[in-house]
């Protein structure tokens, strides 16, 4: 095509696009206070035909206008939402091609209960429409709580599971499975994946966006994967944030409390034009952390390490080591900035550009022991696109450690990681049906400086990709049939992950839902599943050597056992004299030779007699034995025999759910859910896989005493009982994989294991009394909280790590005459067993597991805008009123009375 038909090409194009676009219609107008007329910005407008075959969405902007263009000729509905305002619906409004429409809408303030949500079906639909149970956390609520994280916005929310560690460092899921480095709960924040990368744990203290930047917080409860794909098997969690277009002013906030609690943070948005704007933000805050007593046992290990160290000559507190090593430095700082930009280039097309950094000093749990955070930073950078019915995005999250370490060893954290993504999707209406579909990319490349990944520190980066689709059929005006389908393919995995989701939603009546749904989930294995290669320990041999003992991640094909010709596994020694793989029994001339040097030194010399010698080949065959070390007693137990090591799996997840949310008599909302779980293919703790080798000590004093006799030794049997018990205790060699890089050491690693189901419960209600007053209470139950002794091995354990049962009752109070506001809750949490790395309630006197103790709270927050200075607002909030000090994990402090007080001014 040469430049001239090129030309003519595109003027063709543009006069149908124009021809179009003047044969369509459009519709604005303005959202106002229906008592006071003042203009209501960021109000949401979904846009609905008669025959279901067009919805779109639109904010009213700063001057609580609105638009939509290109509208066919039609018969439309519109919903209309704002957070402190009743939601309002409006039939019947017609557009005609060629003509505008004017659609002024009145909004009366109330609460909501059944806003608009997009995170169910990644769609907006409302609370009572979507195929999942779904909360909202709104922008109201957010301004009547102060915290020192988002974390505490949604404690006490139906299935909730918080364990707080300090003053802000605190671990989230639902519905169990929470661990000291969590992960399955999927966080969002505007789409964008928040965890560290390649940690994949959830510091949610590290986001940069200050609370006042929080538009609302959309939590799902149940696997969510058909949709965003791996590690969502505890649901998401999306934080949506203010748009500068329809936020506009500056809020800076101050407060105080007690730990030495100190908050500092402002919010600055500004809109150009009705297109352009613009918001950065920024908070400090420092803190002194709960301090965990001497007395725990996990603290006096850090000190015992400590003395252990500075015990050694040489050693000293002022070298790096002795400088670490069991110090813990309470004093917290946190400093993060975030900046947005929107720029709204056609009433069809958005451009989001947005970043942030955040810097922070605290102490974090991991499986090793406790961390010391020593200047962490977390940044991000984000592009989106909003065309049409497009939505694209990239992302790139980088981390960077600093100086954090290890508090029991020292140890220095190295991470430099980044997680780059990729995604792009896509709705569309075609009669009763809506579709979704899109693809995702997500590359992980883990930097540790050799300090956790070892020799795979190079070709330690993967890769996942995947795609699904979604539709929903309307198939009555009261029932909804939704199917996903997704497929994920990780660059570790042999095979790709399918993950199929199916919905029956059925409304026999307005704002009520009934579903039916089935979910099918998996975790992907962890950079430390495939890549972890790190020396956990040196142990003394009497005075021969120091066995290594050395962590691994699991290859992509596994681990493999090479065998002799009789079937038995072969094994290395640092004893023999060159690399190489021996046989089992004395008949393996390098193994015997290992024997006989040995002798050699246990008896003096290798002549045992004038005339006796240690002969340089054994006659006969003495067997050797397997022994595995058990790092818990330090003790080598027998086994007979070494499985291969599959490649690590993905755990897999299948629940199913009924449930119901409705309105009754627009005052009462009541959601239930049950649901059941099958699981498989849990990725283990570390465990010992590689057995040592040991002479068979029966066989090896038998044949000494015969050689010894037969040499004239004097004494022969004592001397070869001597002789034969000594060396049969020493571990000669180990029995190690061939794809192991230290085949000398003995190596801790992973597998998949175990089979579960489960079944739970989630209840909640909200009742608006009146205008002001609300009653809430939500109750959860869980069937197990332990599973024990799974695939027949009494070291494979699974705990959930969360309450079988919990419960929240509260009251709200908001008066907007006043200007007063106000909350109490109570929430109760039954205690339960742990086990997570390190941290265990295992009893080593009763080998059973005990619970931490059950433990209430009582949470009351109060808030007064002060109407002679307008945009002043004083508020305050205390966690755990009645200091009902309490540890929430193993291993943590415990956590008691907790208060923040402090002033808001917004302009």
């Amino acid at each position: 095509m040469n430049l001239k038909s090129f030309q003519l090409f595109l003027v063709l194009i543009l006069c149908v696009g124009v021809t179009q676009v003047f044969a369509q219609g459009s519709l604005h107008g303005n959202v106002t206070d229906a008592s006071t007329s003042e203009m209501l910005s960021g109000t949401n407008i979904l846009l609905s035909s008669s025959d279901g075959s067009i919805s779109r969405g639109a904010n009213s902007g700063l001057d609580g206008h609105f638009t939509f263009s290109n509208l066919p000729a039609g018969t439309y509905s519109a919903r209309i939402s704002y957070v402190g305002y009743n939601d309002r619906t409006i039939t019947g409004i017609t557009i005609q091609n060629g003509q505008t429409t004017t659609l002024d809408i009145q909004l009366t303030p109330g609460v909501s209960l059944n806003p608009v949500v997009i995170s169910a079906s990644k769609a907006q639909e409302k609370v009572t429409e979507a195929p999942a149970s779904i909360q909202v956390v709104t922008s109201r609520d957010i301004r009547n709580v102060s915290t020192a994280t988002s974390t505490d916005y949604v404690k006490g929310l139906t299935a909730v599971d918080v364990a707080q560690q300090g003053v802000a460092s605190q671990t989230v899921v639902t519905r169990g499975f929470n661990n000291i480095f969590s992960g399955s709960l999927l966080v969002l924040t505007d789409n964008r994946i928040t965890s560290i990368p390649s940690l994949r744990a959830n510091a949610l203290h590290f986001i940069p966006q200050t609370n006042d930047d929080i538009e609302s917080i959309e939590l799902v409860l149940g696997p969510g994967a058909a949709l965003y794909g791996p590690n969502t098997n505890s649901g998401v969690m999306h934080m949506l944030t203010k748009s500068p277009l329809t936020s506009a002013g500056t809020t800076v906030s101050v407060f105080g409390g007690n730990q030495g609690f100190m908050k500092g943070q402002f919010r600055t948005a500004h809109a150009f034009s009705d297109r352009l704007g613009i918001k950065i933000s920024g908070q400090y805050l420092q803190a002194r952390e709960f301090e965990l007593d001497e007395s725990n046992s996990y603290r006096q290990a850090e000190l015992d390490a400590r003395s252990a160290y500075l015990a050694i000559p040489g050693n000293s507190p002022l070298d790096e080591k002795g400088r670490r090593i069991g110090v813990r430095d309470y004093d917290i700082k946190k400093i993060g900035f975030d900046g947005r930009l929107d720029y709204r280039m056609s009433d069809d097309l958005t451009l989001i550009l947005n970043s942030g950094f955040n810097q922070s000093n605290n102490i974090d749990l991991t499986g090793l022991g406790a961390g010391q955070a020593v200047d962490w930073t977390y940044s991000y950078y984000q592009g989106r696109v909003l065309w049409r019915n497009f939505f694209i995005q990239a992302f790139l999250n980088a981390s960077n450690s600093g100086d954090t370490y290890i508090i029991p060893t020292g140890n220095a954290i190295v991470d430099k990681s980044t997680l780059l993504v990729g995604q792009i999707q896509h709705s569309a209406d075609w009669n009763k049906f809506n579709f979704v579909y899109g693809l995702d990319y997500i590359q992980t490349n883990p930097e540790t400086d050799g300090t956790v990944n070892g020799q795979y520190e190079e070709v330690d980066n993967y890769r996942e990709f995947g795609g699904y689709l979604q539709a929903k059929y309307r198939l009555t005006d009261n029932l909804d049939l939704l199917a996903s389908f997704r497929v994920d393919q990780h660059s570790e995995l042999n095979n790709p992950v399918f993950s199929p989701r199916a919905a029956i939603v059925y409304r026999p009546i307005q704002n009520h839902n009934f579903r039916l749904t089935y979910n099918r989930s998996f975790s992907t294995p962890s950079s430390n599943n495939l890549f972890l290669d790190l020396e956990a320990a040196r142990i003394p041999i009497g005075s021969f050597y120091t066995l290594g003992v050395r962590a691994m991640g699991v290859p992509k094909n596994g681990f493999t056992f090479a065998r002799d010709a009789n079937g038995k596994p072969v094994w290395v020694s640092n004893f023999a004299p060159a690399a190489g793989q021996l046989n089992f029994g004395t008949n393996d001339p390098v193994a015997w030779g290992i024997i006989r040097n040995l002798i050699a030194g246990a008896t003096g010399s290798p002549a045992l007699g004038a005339n006796a010698p240690v002969p340089s080949t054994i006659g006969m065959t003495v067997d050797f034995n397997m022994r595995r070390l058990n790092t818990g007693t330090g003790s080598f137990d027998p086994v007979s025999d070494v499985n291969n090591i599959a490649g690590i799996e993905p755990t897999i997840y299948n629940t199913f759910e009924v449930g119901y949310k409705g309105i009754i008599n627009n005052k009462l909302l009541l959601s239930a859910d049950v649901y059941f779980t099958k699981a498989e293919n849990f990725v283990g703790p570390l465990v010992v896989e590689t057995p040592n080798v040991f002479i068979n000590r029966v066989e090896f004093i038998n044949y000494l005493t015969a050689y010894f006799t037969a040499a004239g030794v004097p004494n022969p049997g004592p001397t070869a009982t001597a002789v034969g018990t000594g060396l049969s205790g020493l571990p000669l060699g180990v029995v190690t994989p061939q794809e192991a890089f230290n085949r000398d050491a003995v190596m801790l690693t992973y597998r998949n294991f175990g089979e579960i189901d489960y079944f739970g419960v989630d209840l909640g209600f909200e009742y608006l009394v009146n205008t002001q007053f609300r009653l809430m209470g939500n109750y959860s139950f869980v069937s197990e909280d332990k599973w024990l002794g799974l695939d027949g091995n009494p070291d494979l354990n699974l705990i959930l790590n969360a309450p079988t049962q919990k419960f929240m009752l509260g009251v709200g109070y908001d008066n907007r005459e006043l200007g007063l506001d106000a909350g109490l809750k109570f929430r109760y949490v039954s205690g339960f067993p742990i086990e997570s790395g390190i941290y265990t309630t295992l009893n080593s006197n009763t080998g059973n597991y005990d619970n931490i103790d059950s433990y209430f709270n009582v949470d009351l927050n109060v808030g007064y805008d002060i109407r002679q200075i307008n945009g002043l607002r004083l508020s305050a909030s205390v966690n755990n009123l009645t200091n009902n000090a309490k540890p929430q994990f193993a291993g943590t402090p415990d956590i008691g009375l907790f208060a923040i007080g402090g002033l808001t001014y917004s302009f």
